[in-house]
């Protein structure tokens, strides 16, 4: 039972990656946005029942474990709740739908895997398969720049990156991956393979240098954070990881120097556009306060 739930929320992840990184590229009949949502939905929906079903042939752990589940089950049954008086809203219950499985996949798989003994191999077959879909979408990313720059683009942000509606949504990507890629050298059965190494340094490079391309203010936040936060909590034990992270950083700086610096200014009479870092907040902090104040009105109920 244990090797069979992992095959398959294996398969799950892999696939879901796979199509929120790819789906340009997919015969999709709604389009990628419309049906990145439908399969995620879909896809956390499935991992939320498999554990369910888990735990009901495994009646010596379901008792007192599954308790644990309580807290996201109510939390998950607020998010249909609220969405009941919008009940004739066309595609009303993928949000809430996708909030709520959310929350109980990752917290349903997650138990049943690591009580089913497979959590370790799981995690490990997860970050090999990030570095990997990481690296074949950072060189395609260069093949989308050889293109742009040969055809006398400067602004490569139109064009990188590519295959999502907003730049953002690749952001919420780059801040999950990144810190997860030097993983891929310290754990796992390629670790001491020297060709998968010199690829994981490719691939995040690639995805450091799109992400100065872009210049994403809440990745670089989110991602220091994070940074600083795994040395407070492990201390002397992430520093084998922080010395990747910064050696994938610092490769990054280089690739982004000469991508978007000087093969552009070389091969362009009218200079290179590059993106600035802006220290405001665009507008958001009005936006921000507004929202607050309105949430509070009818307070839990909707007018």
């Amino acid at each position: 039972m244990g090797r069979g739930l992992l095959v398959l929320v294996s398969a799950i992840c892999v696939l879901a990656f796979i199509l929120v990184l790819f789906s340009d590229f997919l015969p999709l009949p709604f389009g990628g946005y419309a049906d990145q949502r439908f399969f995620l939905v879909a896809a956390t929906g499935l991992l939320a029942v498999v554990p369910g079903i888990f735990f009901a042939l495994k009646p010596a752990v379901a008792p007192v474990r599954s308790l644990v589940l309580l807290p996201t089950l109510l939390l998950c049954s607020a998010f249909i709740g609220l969405a009941v008086p919008f009940g004739e809203r066309a595609y009303v219950w993928v949000e809430p739908g996708m909030y709520s499985f959310y929350f109980l996949a990752a917290i349903a798989s997650g138990s049943a895997l690591a009580w089913a003994g497979v959590g370790a191999v799981f995690v490990r077959f997860l970050i090999l398969s990030i570095a990997a879909t990481c690296l074949i979408y950072g060189l395609a990313s260069v093949n989308v720049y050889l293109f742009a720059i040969f055809d006398g683009v400067t602004k490569l942000i139109d064009f990188i990156p590519w295959g999502f509606v907003n730049i953002r949504y690749w952001s919420h990507i780059a801040t999950w991956c990144l810190p997860l890629m030097p993983l891929a050298v310290l754990v796992g059965p390629l670790k001491d393979v020297r060709s998968w190494r010199i690829g994981v340094l490719l691939g995040a490079g690639m995805w450091w240098w799109i992400l100065f391309l872009t210049t994403g203010r809440g990745s670089a936040l989110g991602i220091a954070f994070g940074v600083m936060l795994a040395v407070l909590l492990f201390g002397r034990r992430a520093f084998p990881w922080l010395k990747v992270f910064v050696t994938y950083l610092a490769v990054g700086i280089l690739i982004w120097l000469l991508l978007s610096v000087l093969i552009p200014t070389m091969l362009s009479d009218g200079g290179v556009h590059i993106r600035t870092i802006h220290a405001g907040d665009s507008g958001r902090l009005p936006l921000f306060i507004e929202a607050w104040h309105m949430s509070l009105q009818n307070f839990p109920f909707a007018n």
